[in-house]
């Protein structure tokens, strides 16, 4: 997948920074207004975690989640990125769908 991106000359970096600070935007949002589901909890839950803060410290995953549990704008923020968040949502849909 990696190489399919690349060949369209898109930053695997920068797409992989908009989808998790978008993931955990949306998240974070659900969970906060009593929305969220199950994975949405476990997801923020996960965020919020001190273990994976300490393994993702300075990092690009790092920033991308503090942008998104700090409900930045991840599409300004990560705009090098042509990918939509409704492409990142079929894209996620498709790999849940993938290992249940």
């Amino acid at each position: 997948m990696d190489k399919a991106l690349m060949d369209h000359n898109i930053d695997v970096s920068v797409c992989t920074q908009r989808a998790v600070c978008w993931i955990v935007r949306s998240a974070a949002a659900k969970v906060t207004t009593g929305e969220g589901g199950s994975l949405d909890k476990i997801i923020d839950g996960i965020a919020s975690n001190t273990l994976l803060e300490r393994l993702v410290r300075g990092t690009a995953l790092q920033e991308a989640i503090r942008y998104g549990r700090r409900d930045k704008d991840c599409s300004v923020i990560y705009s090098k990125c042509p990918i939509t968040q409704e492409a990142i949502q079929r894209i996620a849909r498709n790999f849940m769908t993938g290992i249940v």
